[in-house]
Order: C-alpha cells, then sequence, then structure tokens
C-alpha cells in the first residue's frame, strides 16, 4: 500500500496517501498483547472452558445470574482482546469462584485456567492494562464513525496519542514508542494535521501541502481511515460467486442497496 502510494505521487504530485488511522491502533493494541503473554493465556483458556459446553455455561449462570458469559476475543477483530481485558478486570473474582468449581482433571483448558488465574501477578497486569489502555477500544470505535469531520477525527488520534504518552512504567513507554513508529511510517499524516489546522482558523503554511483553497476546503470531512471501503469488501465479495447459478442483475441491484442501508 505504501508503495503503490509513492509509485502514485510521481503521476500525481499533489496527492496525499494516508494510510488507515485504525489500522494502526490496532498494531498498538496488538503490542499491548505480546507483553502480557500469561494474560492472553488465560482469556484463551476460559474460552475455550465454556465453547461448546453447555452444563458449564448452565453452572456459569447459576453462579453468576448478573453476568454475562466472559468474551470470546478474536484477535484479527479491532479491540476485542483489550474489551476482553475490561470485562476480565471487573468480573475477576466471580469467574475465578466459576472456573475454580470445575474438576480439573476433566479438561485441559480447565487447569490451565485455574493455574493462571491463582498467579497473583494476574491481577495487577489487568489492573494496569484496564486502568491504561483499555480506552482504546473506544478510540477504535470512534474513528470508524461516518460523516466525522477531519478536525474531531484529529482531535481522538491527539488525545489518544496523550494518554499513551503519560503511561507510567517500561510498557507504557514500549507502546508509546510503538504507537510514534506507527505514525512515522505514515509519512501525510503531518500533512493531513496541517490541513486540519487551515480548516479550523488556524494559521499554516501550505508551502509543505501544495494545495489550492478549494482543494484544502474540500478536506473538511476527509476520512481517514479505511473501514467503511473493507466492509463493502467483505460484504460484496459474496453477491458474484461460483455457487450462484441465478443472480439478475436486479437482484444483485437490490442486494447492494440493502448492504449500504446496513453499513450506515
Amino acid at each position: 500500500m505504501k508503495k503503490a502510494g509513492e509509485v502514485l505521487k510521481q503521476t500525481y504530485p499533489t496527492l496525499i496517501h494516508l494510510t488507515c488511522v485504525v489500522h494502526g491502533f490496532h498494531l498498538v493494541a496488538e503490542e499491548i498483547r505480546s507483553h502480557y503473554p500469561e494474560v492472553d493465556k488465560m482469556i484463551g483458556a476460559i474460552k475455550a472452558v465454556f465453547r461448546k459446553a453447555p452444563s458449564r455455561i448452565r453452572k456459569y449462570k447459576e453462579m453468576f445470574p448478573e453476568g454475562t458469559l466472559p468474551p470470546s476475543p478474536v484477535y484479527t477483530r479491532w479491540g476485542t482482546w483489550l474489551e476482553a481485558v475490561e470485562y476480565y478486570a471487573s468480573n475477576f473474582d466471580n469467574i475465578r469462584d466459576v472456573v475454580n468449581y470445575f474438576d480439573s482433571k476433566k479438561a485441559k483448558c480447565i487447569d490451565v485456567a485455574q493455574t493462571l488465574m491463582s498467579n497473583k501477578d494476574i491481577v495487577s497486569q489487568l489492573s494496569y492494562i484496564s486502568a491504561n489502555f483499555t480506552f482504546l477500544t473506544r478510540v477504535l470505535k470512534q474513528l470508524q464513525e461516518d460523516n466525522v469531520s477531519l478536525s474531531n477525527m484529529l482531535a481522538i488520534v491527539t488525545e489518544s496519542e496523550e494518554k499513551l504518552k503519560n503511561v507510567n512504567g517500561d510498557v507504557g513507554k514500549a507502546i508509546y514508542v510503538k504507537l510514534r513508529k506507527v505514525h512515522q511510517k505514515n509519512k501525510d499524516l503531518a500533512k493531513i494535521k496541517i490541513i486540519s489546522n487551515i480548516i479550523d482558523g488556524n494559521h499554516q503554511s501550505t508551502e509543505k501541502i501544495n494545495l489550492g483553497a478549494s482543494q484544502i476546503a474540500a478536506f473538511k470531512f476527509a476520512p481517514i481511515t479505511t473501514t467503511s471501503t473493507e466492509r463493502s469488501f467483505s460484504m460484496n465479495k459474496a453477491l458474484l460467486t461460483d455457487r450462484r447459478q441465478n443472480f439478475t442483475m436486479k437482484n444483485v441491484e437490490m442486494c447492494i442497496v440493502s448492504h449500504f442501508a446496513l453499513s450506515d
């Protein structure tokens, strides 16, 4: 993607190529997960304890009726691992009581979950992640919203940068370094910030962006993510497959319209 942008700039010198900012924050979330292998292993083990196990699910609901089942994060889905951490930080004692009720000899995942939940470091790690990093789940969702001005989007990015910058501890520093590296590789992000400042009425030189007044004004609602486009790929890839034997153009049109309405 970056190489494609560099090649296109040779033909279109005023082109501003921006990689998806949400993808960048997802990489930061993955970096957070990599620093806590025991928490990650515990979440995976508890996920396995209740997967396709109706009797264990019933016992969970009996012992913890006011709670919901532990989340099952999918690592390719942005922010789900951090959402799981936030859940465990809030409900750790209740989940531990339920998991400890089960016989560890019945399944390896139960034994692993019980062992990890008895580790005193797990609670402190969950607390640290929840206090400093789980706000990124909300950031990921906010950045995926439609019809938000460029200024508001960049304000979310800037606020997130400041929060991560102020996180104490070695892990906090490592995560902020990761964020800076991600944004530095997104070279035209600085140009987008200049454009946003101009639109907001702050005096900025246009020398670095080489755009006219009308071109700058057109950036007021410019997206800094590719999530809407990627969702359309996911939905539309199933329209014309080899399995479809009779699919008229009228029905194709109806499917595209319905998918568009769902994406909004």
